[in-house]
C-alpha cells in the first residue's frame, strides 16, 4: 500500500511527465488511460472525454463522486460508456475521496496500461507540436519514466 507522500509524488510526476511509453519503429502500441474523479461536472464532461479520445487516450476511468441522488454522468456520455471508452466507477458520496480513488485506479489498472494519467476533469494537456499523445510521450524526455 502506498503512503500519502508516495501517492503525492506519483500524482505530481504523472501530471507533468505522464509515465512510460513503449513505441515500435512505425507503430504506436502503448496503452494510455486517464483516471479522473468527477463531481457535478456534467456540463463539461463530454468535452473532456471527446478531447482525450481525439488525441489518442485509450480509456477513461471516471470515478463518479456525485451525491447519492445527484446528477449522473451517463446522462451526458452514455454513448462513450456503451462503446467501452469510459468506465464509470461508483464513488458516490465518499468523503475525502482523492487519495483513495488514486490508489484504487492505480492498483486496478497499472498492469494493463503503459501510462496512467491522473487529471481533474477541467485539466487538459497542451500538445503544442503533436496531434497524438503517444507521439508526445515517445519523446526521449520520457524514456526513463517507469513504474
Amino acid at each position: 500500500m502506498f503512503t500519502k507522500l508516495k501517492i503525492l509524488i506519483i500524482y505530481i510526476i504523472i501530471i507533468y511527465l505522464i509515465l512510460q511509453l513503449y513505441v515500435t519503429k512505425m507503430k504506436l502500441k502503448s496503452k494510455i488511460c486517464i483516471c479522473c474523479l468527477g463531481k457535478e461536472e456534467n456540463r463539461y464532461i463530454r468535452e473532456f472525454v471527446s478531447f482525450y479520445k481525439k488525441i489518442g487516450v485509450d480509456k477513461i476511468f471516471l470515478y463518479d463522486n456525485n451525491n447519492i441522488n445527484g446528477e449522473r454522468f451517463d446522462n451526458v456520455i452514455n454513448d462513450y460508456i456503451k462503446d467501452g471508452y469510459v468506465n464509470i466507477v461508483n464513488w458516490r458520496g465518499k468523503k475525502k475521496p482523492q487519495l483513495k480513488f488514486m490508489n484504487h485506479c492505480y492498483n486496478k489498472n497499472f498492469k494493463y496500461y503503459d501510462w496512467l494519467i491522473f487529471y481533474d476533469i477541467d485539466e487538459y494537456i497542451h500538445l503544442k507540436y503533436y496531434s497524438n499523445i503517444k507521439l508526445f510521450l515517445n519523446k526521449k524526455t520520457f524514456s526513463e519514466c517507469q513504474l
